[in-house]
């Protein structure tokens, strides 16, 4: 499976590429560290993951989320923030989103990964379902 990985922070950005590097079935396409390089990176790459940050330069994640929802539906798009909000985790699921994530939580983030990759060896479709909103 394809993902993108839109976050500002060199060092998570790295940190997350070289962790799902040694996932199987995960591939990191791209990375951007800006709302506008990630819109124009999904629209491009059409990946199968969109790991978005909400705090981001030039355009947020949330209006990064409003934008490419409508043109890639079976995209699952992971919010993976230091926002550990649940005001904003509900509105984040409102606008499109398929999980939220706190960045304190890795380990949930790998689990949803890790489901994604399985139920798309299962189902050979990028569009894994998954139904968990894991957030602590």
């Amino acid at each position: 499976m394809k993902v993108v990985i839109a976050e500002d922070s060199v060092l998570i950005s790295d940190l997350l590429a070289e962790v799902l590097s040694r996932i199987e079935g995960l591939e990191v396409i791209g990375i951007a560290t800006n709302g506008v390089e990630a819109v124009s990176m999904v629209q491009d790459l059409r990946p199968d993951i969109v790991l978005l940050d909400i705090s981001m330069p030039i355009k947020d994640g949330l209006e990064v989320l409003k934008e490419i929802r409508p043109t890639v539906p079976s995209t699952e798009i992971i919010m993976f923030t230091a926002d550990a909000s649940h005001i904003m985790r509900d509105f984040c699921l409102e606008l499109g989103a398929n999980h939220y994530v706190s960045k304190t939580h890795l380990r949930d983030l790998l689990d949803i990964l890790q489901e994604c990759v399985n139920k798309d060896v299962d189902r050979e479709t990028p569009d894994c379902g998954c139904s968990s909103f894991p957030f602590q």
